[in-house]
């Protein structure tokens, strides 16, 4: 069997993977776009490592893709290893992976926050910009999270909940629309993810079950803002939302997190990650959930000159 082959199997074999390390995801919206490292031994998966190659400007990068919140490597620890066998194990999955990189202008992914080691990366001339996620713990009490919640927070859920309702979508394309109509009104610039691929995305998770698209009316049926969120064995992620500017202070968006929080919670994942944001003020409005503060690496090189002189 190809590499392809053989991490087919191993997803089929582990249920448990986060999805942006799942081959049938991989294979659904890229479809033979992309590419996998894996290192084996013996017959055993030690890691793995999907990517896609683009081309920018005539330059072939392996970049951060829109909607999969991390990348990267997956390391298939042996059980009960001892910490400083742990540490060797990892480098030596890392470094064989890193051997099979293709040869790009551009290498830029965001790692798993449960990837802590990025040393071999740093001794073949890597860089890491360390970013931040918040990340709720939605096995404790319902009444416990919500209590977490900051006071403004839970002030405009109340308010929210008084004048607004919540309801599933069966579509993507109402998401789509505002998404659409933010990125017009505040940058007046196009939405950098085509209706076909949301809905890709959208099927693909709406099939599985593991995916809804939550929206907030009100009483004439008016959309103010829709979320997507999806969920493994282990997480649930927020992956897009958007608000109508016309009802910025309708607390719509902070009402549809808290319902999907409250259904994360009644599923076998443990948490729900936020992402997380390194812009100012939607760190701070994610602050207000009561999670986690969890960092994770962004792992960089840049190996064409004309890239290294515009700081690309």
């Amino acid at each position: 069997m190809n590499d392809k082959e053989l991490f087919n199997q191993y997803c089929s074999d582990n249920k448990n993977l986060p999805y942006f390390f799942d081959y049938a995801y991989y294979q659904t919206i890229y479809g033979n776009n992309w590419d996998v490292i894996l290192v084996e031994k013996g017959g055993v998966v030690m890691g793995i490592m999907p990517f896609i190659i683009h081309r920018n400007k005539g330059f072939k990068v392996i970049r951060p893709e829109f909607l999969l919140p991390y990348q990267g490597i997956w390391i298939n620890y042996p059980a009960n290893q001892k910490y400083n066998t742990k540490i060797g194990f990892e480098k030596e999955v890392i470094s064989k992976i890193i051997e099979q990189l293709p040869d790009v202008a551009l290498f830029r992914q965001q790692f798993h926050p449960t990837f802590t080691n990025w040393l071999p990366f740093f001794w073949k001339g890597y860089q890491q910009n360390t970013r931040y996620t918040f990340i709720l713990d939605t096995n404790l009490p319902i009444n416990e999270i919500y209590a977490n919640f900051h006071n403004n927070t839970r002030r405009e859920i109340q308010k929210a909940e008084k004048e607004l309702f919540t309801e599933e979508a069966t579509s993507i394309s109402d998401l789509y629309q505002l998404k659409a109509l933010v990125y017009k009104e505040k940058n007046n610039s196009t939405y950098p993810i085509s209706l076909k691929t949301l809905e890709t995305i959208y099927s693909y998770f709406s099939n599985k079950e593991t995916g809804k698209i939550l929206l907030a009316k009100d009483k004439e049926n008016t959309i103010h803002a829709a979320i997507f969120y999806v969920w493994d064995a282990e997480s649930a992620y927020y992956l897009q939302g958007a608000s109508n500017t016309k009802f910025k202070t309708s607390g719509a968006i902070s009402l549809l997190l808290w319902e999907a929080i409250k259904r994360t919670a009644l599923l076998n994942s443990q948490k729900f990650n936020f992402e997380g944001s390194m812009v100012e003020n939607v760190h701070r409005y994610f602050t207000n959930f009561g999670g986690k503060q969890v960092p994770y690496f962004e792992i960089s090189k840049t190996n064409n000159t004309v890239l290294k002189l515009l700081r690309y």
